[in-house]
């Protein structure tokens, strides 16, 4: 299942370049806080693709599958763009070099079990018709309809060209990386649900 619909096989758009939003980001966990909360965190089921609006094509919603790892279930486009097929059933780590899959398993622990908001810088490998290709990926917990956190909202915002093959991400040690625990998130999402100021503290973990 596409976010968008579109066919994931088509290859349209390979040498096209991708321009992610700077604020995509920020608007992907204004969406997530704007959701209905059970204990701090919102339900999969409530969740509006609509309410996503352009980013759909870069978003995903993963379910846990044992300690570190992720299927995706749902996929926006671009995603298949860089496994070279439709996402949805493979594991998150598909997307990700071998060599990154550990650091990938730690943060998807820390988004489930602890739980928490992750915002990661990563980059693609380079090379023979694989030009730079770089940007963020979110990761924000969900319930599942008993109330687990075992399902995530994610996206993968990144701009530059595909270029060909496959492309696989690795996380960019120079830049900040960023984790925000529910109980922080869940004040946000209140506050601005309430219309309050926003008690959102940034926190950077390089760390992480």
């Amino acid at each position: 299942m596409w976010f968008d619909g579109e066919d994931s096989k088509s290859g349209a758009g390979t040498h096209e370049p991708l321009i992610t939003d700077p604020m995509a980001t920020v608007t992907l966990q204004q969406v997530w806080e704007d959701m209905p909360r059970v204990n701090g965190l919102p339900l999969r089921a409530d969740l509006d693709p609509l309410a996503l609006g352009p980013l759909i094509q870069d978003c995903f919603i993963a379910t846990r599958i044992a300690p570190g790892m992720a299927r995706l279930r749902v996929a926006g486009r671009n995603l298949g763009r860089y496994t070279g097929t439709e996402a949805r059933g493979l594991p998150l780590s598909v997307l990700f070099d071998n060599a990154d899959r550990a650091e990938l398993m730690r943060c998807l622990e820390m988004c489930f079990a602890e739980p928490a908001l992750l915002d990661l810088p990563v980059e693609a490998a380079t090379g023979l018709g694989k030009p730079p290709l770089g940007g963020r990926l979110m990761l924000l917990p969900m319930r599942d309809g008993m109330g687990h956190v075992t399902k995530a909202l994610g996206g993968l915002f990144v701009s530059g060209r595909v270029g060909r093959g496959v492309r696989r991400f690795r996380f960019d040690a120079a830049l900040p990386k960023r984790k925000l625990p529910i109980s922080a998130a869940a004040a946000a999402a209140e506050s601005r649900r309430t219309g309050g100021r926003p008690a959102l503290r940034l926190v950077v973990n390089n760390d992480t």
